[in-house]
Order: structure tokens, then C-alpha cells, then sequence
């Protein structure tokens, strides 16, 4: 009996709408298993070859620092800037970003956004993945100001001593006002 995986587009888009953290590790792991023509799906074998693929990909790869696919793991460190300019790579000169941004949340539509920038400003004006743990809220993706222009972004928020919802309110500002500044391009 043949079994056959949906296509890698329907796989990314899944994982990063519902935020399917077991995909996102298997996915490293296939990564690995191509990079190695079959011998290792490791997650060490894929972090080499995301690692390459980086490298090959930005003008600076540096600011990140994984150890699994999922980005579960506390030692995991990625920055802002580099998750800002790998998000221009994928709008700019990947093959396909259009699955990859159809892939992630919409603000107060689906996914883990689903339930946050309700506010009508964001309609159809934000996409994001995002990343919460205690103390942990993190949202990276593209959003369109008022004059149209597609603005990557990341707003990355650990170790924080106010409420959640708190939290949540001053990111769903910044990126409002973002929007709404002209020239914000």
C-alpha cells in the first residue's frame, strides 16, 4: 500500500497557522535527511543545513542560535533583526513566498491570531507567526500600512513582569501605530 504526504505547502501552512511544533521538528529532520542524501534526519543534520542554507541565503545570518526545529527549547535565540531580514528574503528572492505567507496567521481570522488584533485596522493588513510561552510573547510576520506598503516584522517579548493581556495590548499598539504612520515604509 503507497501513502502519500500532502504537498510541503499544505505541511508549512498547517504548522505555522496552528503552530504544529511536532511538524515544524519533523520538517528539520527531513531537511537533514536530504542535506545527508539519506544517511542522517537528525535534528543535528538538519540544523547544519538550515544553517547552510542561511548562510548562503542573507547577507547576515548571525542572531540565531537553534538547538531543535520546534523552538520549544529555552536555549533557542533568535533576534529581531535576523528574523526581520529573514522575513525580506522570503518576501523578496525566496521561490515561493506566497505559500510561505499564506502559511501564517491572520490577524482576527485564523489560527493563533485568530483571538488577537481584533482591532478592524489589522484586517487583511496582518499576517504573523506567533510565540508565547510563560513570560514569552513573540510575533513575527508582514503587515501593510494604510499607504500599502508591506513592512516585515518581529516584536519579541521575554521575561516579562506584567500581565499577558498586558503585554498583548502594547504589541497590538505598536504594530497599530505602525500602520497607520505615513512613511512608515
Amino acid at each position: 500500500m503507497t501513502s502519500y504526504s500532502p504537498p510541503l505547502s499544505e505541511i508549512i501552512r498547517v504548522t505555522n497557522t496552528e503552530s504544529v511544533n511536532m511538524f515544524a521538528e519533523q520538517m528539520l529532520k527531513y531537511m537533514g535527511y536530504v542535506y545527508t542524501q539519506g544517511k542522517a534526519a537528525t535534528v543535528e543534520s538538519g540544523l547544519e543545513a538550515t544553517g547552510i542554507f542561511l548562510e548562503e541565503r542573507l547577507d547576515d545570518s548571525g542572531g540565531i542560535y537553534m538547538t531543535d526545529g520546534s523552538g520549544l527549547s529555552r536555549s533557542n535565540a533568535l533576534s529581531a533583526s535576523f528574523i526581520t531580514s529573514l522575513l525580506h528574503y522570503m518576501k523578496s528572492s525566496s521561490r515561493y513566498p506566497e505559500h510561505f505567507f499564506n502559511s501564517l496567521s491572520e490577524a482576527g481570522k485564523k489560527g493563533t491570531l485568530q483571538y488577537y488584533f481584533k482591532d478592524p485596522v489589522f484586517r487583511d493588513r496582518l499576517k504573523a507567526k506567533s510565540g508565547t510561552s510563560t513570560r514569552i510573547r513573540n510575533y513575527a510576520g508582514i503587515l501593510t500600512t494604510r499607504e500599502g506598503t508591506d513592512v516585515p516584522f518581529a516584536v519579541l517579548v521575554n521575561n516579562f513582569d506584567c500581565s499577558s493581556s498586558e503585554v498583548t495590548e502594547r504589541v497590538e499598539r505598536l504594530l497599530k501605530n505602525i500602520i497607520n504612520s505615513p512613511g512608515s515604509d
